[in-house]
């Protein structure tokens, strides 16, 4: 029943927004239904937690006006004319805990790029929507292609390459951290 009680949570945050609203409302009567009567495809896993609120943001961010624009809010001029984008497409407090908000962004990095050593301040999962990313984590790397989820923890120092030289990487971030902490804190 965790599954449930998140989409529950998440409706409350998104509660100013009737369509999005209306999708997590559908979402969770689907996928309470499906826990409750052991309905898994044959062959298909339950679904995890972690699995549950990809989809479910990836669900909501589909449906959502901000994902048809590509404005560069937090991309400096130089990052923009290098072919790096960054859209916060959402950041509201946590329903159930005031002292957290979670950010969702929406970043494009160019074959070949590689970000400075950096930490984040909150719990940081990464989703690859396109192209190949790979997440050094001290003496650990994950890589992946399009479906990946990677996850770093708070202060966990790393580094994030477009493991292409020839396709650009296209990546969602949700990260759920204190509230008004940066999201990100470049390390020398």
């Amino acid at each position: 029943m965790k599954i449930h009680k998140i989409i529950t949570q998440l409706h409350t945050v998104f509660k100013r927004s009737p369509l999005i609203r209306d999708i997590l409302a559908s979402f969770r009567n689907v996928t309470c239904a499906r826990h409750a009567h052991g309905d898994e495809p044959e062959g298909e896993e339950p679904m995890t937690v972690k699995t549950t609120l990809i989809a479910v943001a990836a669900w909501i961010l589909t449906a959502t006006p901000a994902m048809a624009g590509e404005a560069a809010k937090d991309a400096s001029p130089d990052q923009a004319a290098k072919g790096e984008r960054a859209t916060e497409l959402r950041r509201s407090l946590l329903a159930f805990d005031s002292s957290k908000d979670v950010s969702i962004r929406k970043l494009v990095r160019p074959a070949g790029w590689v970000s400075p050593p950096h930490h984040h301040t909150g719990q940081v999962f990464l989703y690859v929507v396109d192209g190949a990313g790979e997440m050094e984590l001290g003496s650990k790397t994950l890589t992946g292609g399009p479906g990946t989820i990677m996850e770093a923890q708070p202060g966990e120092v790393m580094i994030m390459k477009n493991a292409s030289d020839s396709e650009p990487l296209h990546f969602m971030l949700f990260q759920i951290g204190p509230v008004g902490a940066p999201n990100v804190v470049i390390r020398e």
